[in-house]
């Protein structure tokens, strides 16, 4: 059984697709190793990848993400040639050691799961803010997560699977947000343990303009509430769901707050209240000094004072996603995907 394999799927991706599948080859994986699904693109994305000598596995319509990654497993038998099922994002870029370090992460049979952390590459103010928003979660979140055992979202963009649990999994469309589902499915079946792997980095692409960020993460917001009402994480059975229940009542109480506040203290005249905005821009500021000089991204601290207005946005796509998919309960939804931009 050969070791490893990625797949990628991909629509309309000809603009960073060769970025994409090139980085991958300066790896060693292996062009035989690769599995670019062409998901009914009408550009040259799967030509590009032929180019490449990957293997093409190309879908006349367009079927999503989630089908796209069964499909191209079942047709090859992925799953019984490989130890291990790599999953890359189109707009992604690995560094050469990004495979040995995922591997350094699966230090017994239990762990079935690894995965990595993105970075987000300095371009403007918006993919800067992306990366505070990273390094925030890396900092504090995910390494926490790691080592109590309820790493809530293993992220399409850098993990990879055992293939031994891999017929276990459903990959469906219920969802916007197929990684945080699977990632759910391996905690409720009791499947085996997931590991985070801070020093396999990748490189994403985010969005540049206000406009495509918010419309990103309105939909992440929604698919991250489809996915906790579709697992019961409110149930409280396992400590995945006291997880998920915690960092989301803790959002969706401060991001309240951070409307209702200033609008009670104007009301109230108790103007204490309405400096809650300078208060958070304060401790933003804090976290983006703290960032800037650990990760060495100067670039964080230089527009962070944009930063307090994207917590809004934040806040607003937060709390639209728990109205869309918690209030109204609407299921499925149409994925979006922001202009990409060559790296070259």
């Amino acid at each position: 059984m050969k070791t490893t394999c990625v797949i990628v799927p991909a629509k309309d991706e000809a603009v960073v697709i060769e970025d994409t599948l090139t980085a991958l080859l300066a790896t060693g994986i292996g062009a035989e190793n690769i599995y670019l699904v062409d998901d009914g693109s009408k550009d040259s994305t799967g030509d590009i990848g032929r180019k490449l000598g990957v293997n093409v596995l190309r879908n006349e319509v367009n079927i999503g993400k989630a089908h796209s990654i069964a499909r191209v497993v079942d047709v090859f038998e992925l799953d019984t040639k490989y130890e291990f099922i790599g999953l890359m994002d189109a707009d992604t870029c690995v560094r050469p050691d990004y495979f040995e370090a995922m591997h350094d992460g699966f230090t017994s049979h239990d762990v079935v799961v690894v995965c990595g952390r993105p970075i987000a590459p300095n371009y403007n103010y918006m993919t800067s803010y992306r990366e505070f928003v990273h390094a925030v979660a890396h900092f504090i979140y995910k390494k926490g997560q790691d080592n109590m055992g309820v790493i809530s979202v293993a992220p399409g963009c850098a993990t990879i699977y055992r293939s031994t649990v891999w017929r276990s999994l459903e990959w469906s469309k219920d969802t916007l947000v197929e990684d945080v589902d699977v990632t759910l499915q391996i905690h409720k079946k009791r499947l085996g343990k997931i590991r985070y792997c801070p020093k396999a980095l990748v490189y994403t692409q985010s969005p540049r303009t206000p406009r495509d960020y918010l419309k990103q993460l309105v939909r992440w917001n929604t698919g991250n509430w489809q996915a906790y009402r579709k697992h019961k994480l409110y149930a409280f059975r396992q400590a995945i769901d006291f997880e998920c229940t915690l960092l989301y009542g803790e959002s969706f109480i401060f991001y309240l707050t951070m409307f209702l506040a200033p609008v009670y203290g104007l009301y109230a005249q108790d103007y204490k209240l309405m400096l809650l905005p300078f208060a958070h821009m304060i401790l933003t500021t804090v976290f983006a000094v703290i960032i800037a000089v650990v990760d060495k991204r100067p670039d964080i601290l230089y527009h962070s004072w944009r930063f307090i207005a994207f917590r809004y946005i934040d806040a607003y796509a937060f709390l639209k996603g728990f109205w869309v998919a918690i209030v109204i309960r609407k299921a499925g939804g149409k994925w979006f995907t922001p202009a990409r931009y060559s790296g070259k």
